[in-house]
């Protein structure tokens, strides 16, 4: 016996495998677009494509930073009344207690007839004062927690939308994610766009597939796949294909050719049989 290569041929187009569709994430208009950003150019990864006016995310950003000096100073006023409150409480607390001492005391002298009903109704007063100002103090001393609450989580949600705005600023300018081709551009300078406007389109040429019908017997004949792993593994659809290397001849000129590797089976022509 004998090993004997087989040759299995077929035609096709070679395309890219991974492209790039470039869109816009934020909306505004067009006040730069890469001269460069024409069919068939070529961009480097990081490479500059686009610029959206980014005046309003600019004037949004500094709103919010003087929003947020005002909440951190509002949040240190908050602490130091809360200092300030808990010590006056304490006086009001001790205030009310001579004052319900002095009002007990009249109000004894008053029931004895040494004490006119002037004297009564003044210490009565001063009492009711000062329960009310130990009132308010004591409200005032247990809102702070609350409040103090409220004024961190404005501030947390405020910082949020700093970072939103942060994140757009950066968003205004379009760079390429791939060292690339231009295929399709979309825009031009001066033109409004809004979140996902298609700017223009960057295929990757460091790999390409072709895809190539070949004949179903020869593929059930030649053709090598991955065992599943398992019964549960298996599908109706072809297994992994094994890889195989092959060659890419261009038809125009076949002294040109790049080497390559059987990836994947796509589909199957029912017609055909392909």
């Amino acid at each position: 016996p004998e090993d004997v290569p087989v040759t299995l041929t077929g035609y096709g187009q070679a395309r890219c495998l991974n492209h790039a569709a470039i869109c816009s994430e934020v909306d505004g208009r067009l006040i730069y677009v890469n001269p460069k950003l024409k069919q068939g150019e070529r961009f480097l990864k990081g490479e500059r494509l686009f610029h959206i006016d980014e005046t309003k995310y600019l004037m949004t950003r500094d709103e919010l930073k003087v929003n947020i000096d005002r909440l951190e100073s509002h949040i240190r006023q908050i602490k130091a009344d809360h200092s300030v409150n808990r010590e006056r409480y304490a006086i009001a607390r001790r205030n009310l207690d001579l004052c319900n001492a002095e009002f007990d005391r009249v109000s004894i002298l008053y029931d004895r007839k040494t004490a006119s009903k002037a004297q009564k109704d003044e210490t009565e007063q001063k009492l009711n004062a000062a329960k009310d100002r130990a009132a308010r103090l004591s409200q005032m001393v247990e809102d702070y927690p609350f409040s103090l609450d409220k004024a961190r989580a404005e501030l947390s949600q405020t910082r949020i939308k700093l970072d939103s705005a942060m994140d757009d600023i950066k968003r205004c300018t379009g760079v390429s994610p791939i060292d690339g081709r231009v295929v399709t551009v979309s825009v031009q300078p001066g033109q409004f766009v809004t979140p996902g406007d298609a700017i223009a389109v960057l295929a990757d040429d460091s790999i390409l597939e072709v895809h190539i019908a070949l004949d179903s017997r020869d593929v059930n004949q030649w053709l090598q796949f991955e065992d599943s792993q398992s019964t549960a593994d298996r599908s109706a659809w072809f297994a992994d294909l094994k890889r195989v290397d092959c060659r890419v001849f261009w038809v125009e000129n076949e002294q040109y050719f790049q080497p390559g590797f059987l990836h994947r089976a796509v589909r199957l022509n029912p017609e055909t049989r392909t």
